[in-house]
């Protein structure tokens, strides 16, 4: 039986696997990302060559950004760094030595819930991944939708406050680049991660709190270590929180008039999260009343689905060779 060298690369590590043709796990391994250049990313590739020779027959590689599957370029790739239009997946098979798919990290977990998840099933779909930012992947007609270069489901980017994005758009901006303050000097605000992320639950509760936030000094768990001791902020900053989330997912509905909407991310755990976010989606609805209400589930993986989602790719693309 083959066996296939799966990378998931993460903000601050990538997970390594050598998974089978069922996607079982033969080994892991994690390691510190190769952000800082394209040059760095080759040498840790050139690396892991060398560390699983013999081992693989192909390799598949689940990366944040806008990733054209199909063509192997990576388009964008934050906090990765290389230039818009890099042929990723052809530097790869060179140092490899082996064929190799590249796919966006929302939408290698949308492909993993479809196949094996909680989108098994549907016709029509999308995860909500709450993390950092928020990864998503939609799925159309049974398949997940990449888009025309392939960044469909970008929910990080969804816009929410349209009235702030068009003065954004009326200012005189510096060129954005890779320039990460800039971002979030004039555009963050603009987008759903702003108030749908778990930094920003973080920094909501910070804020209730009448205290800066220091992602140092405050985590995901340490927010839900005082809910679960009955701290009043804590609970009031969620069913906000709920609130953001379903009122995108809402006006996702709008457009896309999906079956299940699947959230996903380290806090999608917690099940009063997802319970919280379908009682704020029922009262939002009632201002639609004829709207199709979606199924609102918890992801079936907690992690691993990347990796998962990467390998299904490779067989569409590569076949199981």
């Amino acid at each position: 039986m083959n066996q296939y060298l799966v990378l998931d690369y993460g903000g601050s590590t990538v997970k390594i696997s050598l998974m089978d043709e069922k996607a079982n796990r033969l080994s892991d391994a994690e390691k510190p990302a190769p952000t800082a250049s394209l040059d760095e990313m080759k040498a840790f590739a050139a690396g892991l060559a060398e560390e699983y020779r013999g081992k693989y027959s192909g390799v598949a590689v689940s990366l944040p950004g806008i990733i054209d599957a199909v063509k192997g370029i990576a388009h964008t790739g934050s906090p990765y760094r290389f230039e818009n239009g890099t042929p990723l997946a052809h530097i790869y098979e060179e140092i490899f030595g082996a064929p190799v798919v590249i796919a966006n990290d929302g939408k290698c977990a949308a492909n993993a819930e479809l196949r094996q998840g909680a989108l098994q099933g549907v016709e029509s779909g999308a995860i909500v991944g709450i993390g950092t930012g928020i990864a998503g992947g939609i799925i159309i007609n049974g398949k997940v939708w990449i888009g025309t270069r392939g960044a469909a489901g970008e929910l990080s980017f969804y816009p929410h406050n349209f009235s702030k994005l068009i003065d954004v758009a009326q200012m005189s901006l510096p060129e954005l680049k890779d320039g990460v303050a800039e971002y979030d000097t004039y555009v963050y605000d603009t987008t759903w991660e702003s108030i749908a992320s778990t930094t920003a639950l973080l920094k909501r509760y910070c804020r209730n709190k009448g205290t800066s936030y220091n992602p140092d000094e405050i985590s995901g768990r340490e927010f839900f270590r005082a809910y679960d001791n009955g701290d009043e902020i804590a609970a009031k900053t969620l069913d906000e929180f709920a609130f953001c989330t379903a009122a995108g997912i809402f006006s996702l509905q709008v457009a896309l008039d999906l079956e299940r909407y699947a959230i996903g991310g380290g806090i999608s755990a917690r099940p009063e999260l997802t319970e919280k976010i379908n009682l704020a989606y029922d009262k939002i609805t009632r201002t639609q009343p004829d709207l199709t209400r979606p199924e609102i589930v918890p992801c079936h993986f907690r992690g691993g689905a990347n990796q998962i989602g990467a390998l299904m790719f490779y067989f569409e693309h590569k076949g199981r060779n």
